[in-house]
């Protein structure tokens, strides 16, 4: 049919760069944003690591049929081979435009020879996520990486005003960087909301719940902290922790000697948790850093109470007092927590208005298309 293959010519590619297909926050934001513009440009992903069988998004992918290339360089210590292979990807496909996600990927895009535009997507505050999650050495080292890298991108994209002067303040021209503020596939999330899920507790109380992977930069002991001090002073209520990562057992060990360790339930991570939060009452994330966090993104959605640390990223989400509480010290972490659980929530979406996904997906279309006029 001439029509298909006038519009095959004409159709712009982009390639999306991940470090791997891994269904983590990152590369689920990947995933909506390829949903929204697979009908306007030909999408090819291009992952560095190897196929995965569990927890990965590539059926997703081949449902939208999407071309994947796997790489099979995983992991940091290859990437100079990984970056040898994406450029012969790069010389049998004529790309318009390359948007990578995280760390490894933007370095093999950066060292990329080729006249497609490069646009990184943003999660956080770099040099800060990586100190407080690999220490101080380590974490500026990658930081300095990351940083070296973006500065050959055409385009940043960062989710919120206080990652946009993070980066300014960082040596970055504002002309490289684009305000796009983090959104969810509403529509996935809506579907997900059908699973049959029953909370994992024996008495029926008010549940908090946090969704997030377990490391140190999260914070969670924090949270074990102040709710088993509720606990003590005789508030009942249940603590359901969603997420897994190498601060599991320390975190374990802080409830499991307690008289209230029955109130406290690890679930690990799930493909699906958002049944799991539509079901709990308050939403609480303690982390020490985010960029714009999905999972708060998603208890405000669904309506859920939620309670955070009055840190960037945080502040763009939440108006305190409004649709949401942010809290500075661990006293009002507990008096915010201690009055909210006398308080039945209404259900109403709290998402601020300029995360939903038509307008994230309205600004990244506007910003692809004018780029590759440009080109």
């Amino acid at each position: 049919n001439i029509y298909f293959l006038i519009k095959e010519l004409w159709m712009k590619k982009i390639i999306i760069t991940l470090p791997a297909l891994k269904s983590v926050s990152p590369v689920r934001a990947a995933l909506a944003l390829i949903k929204g513009l697979c009908k306007d440009f030909e999408i090819i992903v291009v992952s560095l690591d190897s196929s995965i069988k569990e927890n990965s998004i590539e059926p997703e992918l081949k449902n939208l049929n999407i071309k994947i290339i796997y790489l099979e360089k995983n992991g940091i210590k290859n990437i100079f081979k990984a970056g040898n292979k994406f450029q012969e990807v790069l010389n049998q496909i004529d790309t318009d435009i390359i948007v990578s996600y995280l760390l490894r990927a933007d370095i093999v895009t950066s060292m990329a020879n080729t006249k497609a535009n490069k646009i990184s997507s943003i999660r956080n505050m770099i040099v800060q996520e990586y100190v407080l999650s690999h220490g101080n050495a380590i974490g500026n080292i990658f930081g300095f990486l990351h940083k070296l890298a973006l500065k050959r991108f055409d385009k940043v994209i960062v989710m919120s005003s206080d990652m946009k002067k993070y980066f300014i303040d960082n040596g970055f021209k504002p002309s490289q960087l684009e305000l796009i503020h983090n959104c969810l596939d509403e529509e996935d999330l809506k579907s997900k909301m059908d699973d049959n899920v029953n909370l994992p507790f024996k008495l029926f109380q008010p549940t908090i719940v946090t969704a997030s992977s377990l490391i140190k930069r999260k914070n969670i002991s924090l949270l074990l902290n102040t709710t088993l001090k509720l606990m003590e002073n005789g508030n009942k209520f249940n603590v359901l922790i969603i997420g897994d990562g190498n601060e599991r057992a320390n975190l374990f060990n802080q409830v499991n000697t307690s008289k209230f360790k029955e109130n406290f339930h690890f679930l690990g991570h799930i493909s699906n948790p958002i049944p799991y939060i539509d079901k709990s009452d308050i939403f609480v994330m303690t982390s020490l850093s985010e960029g714009v966090s999905r999972s708060l993104m998603e208890a405000l959605y669904l309506g859920k109470t939620c309670i955070v640390g009055n840190i960037p990223g945080n502040k763009e989400l939440i108006n305190n007092k409004i649709n949401g509480f942010l809290y500075n010290t661990e006293t009002e972490l507990l008096n915010i927590i201690q009055e909210q659980l006398t308080i039945k929530n209404k259900n109403n979406n709290l998402l601020p208005i300029e995360f939903r996904y038509d307008i994230s997906l309205k600004k990244h279309k506007k910003l692809l298309k004018d780029m590759v006029l440009v080109n």
